[in-house]
């Protein structure tokens, strides 16, 4: 009886929480950053001494830019984030690491102007690089990020993490020089 109640304050303090932001992702080797978007809903477990572990299941766009072209990837993602903090009543600054692995469920390449078809205003060349880039494209991924952010009253939660897919991206060669990396800026509403 005595260990359950041990825990229940702790079970108190486990929250829902639904999150949105920004993903600006790099991969340099075939063009240029790309600002795409996440957005999802993780589980908050309190642990003791301002540790929290909170998994969550979003969707992060990512890509590459080159010229007129974008080449969008869409993954969904299981991130295991590790928050250390101190809990300052107003507000609890932490740190984080997070494990993540995903799957890519969306895959396009695009031109500005809205035309996909071989007679694209692009050149030839650039196609060929984000369509090769995007046929080649691997089924999972997984890496990990760093970063730190801020609670606000115990309902709003600012993030800003820094990451790196170590995987291989795609089976063709255009990666081969580099992993992708990505900085995202979220903003969780706490329920």
């Amino acid at each position: 009886m005595l260990l359950v109640g041990c825990f229940t304050p702790a079970r108190a303090q486990n929250k829902i929480l639904v999150k949105a932001g920004l993903n600006v992702s790099d991969m340099t080797t075939i063009g240029e950053k790309f600002t795409g978007y996440e957005f999802g809903a993780g589980y908050r477990v309190v642990i003791p001494h301002g540790f929290i572990v909170q998994p969550e299941l979003q969707y992060r766009q990512s890509g590459s830019r080159l010229g007129d072209e974008a080449w969008r990837v869409g993954c969904v993602e299981i991130p295991l984030n590790f928050q250390w903090g101190v809990d300052l009543v107003a507000f609890r600054p932490f740190v984080q690491v997070s494990p993540f692995a995903g799957c890519n469920v969306y895959n396009k390449v695009k031109s500005s102007d809205g035309d996909n078809s071989e007679e694209s205003v692009v050149t030839a060349a650039r196609q060929s690089i984000l369509h090769q880039t995007s046929d080649d494209l691997r089924p999972f991924e997984y890496g990990v990020s760093v970063g730190g952010g801020i609670d606000l009253l115990r309902v709003v939660q600012f993030a800003v993490n820094y990451g790196w897919v170590l995987s291989p991206v795609t089976d063709g060669e255009l990666l081969t020089s580099g992993k992708p990396t990505f900085l995202q800026l979220s903003l969780s509403y706490i329920l």
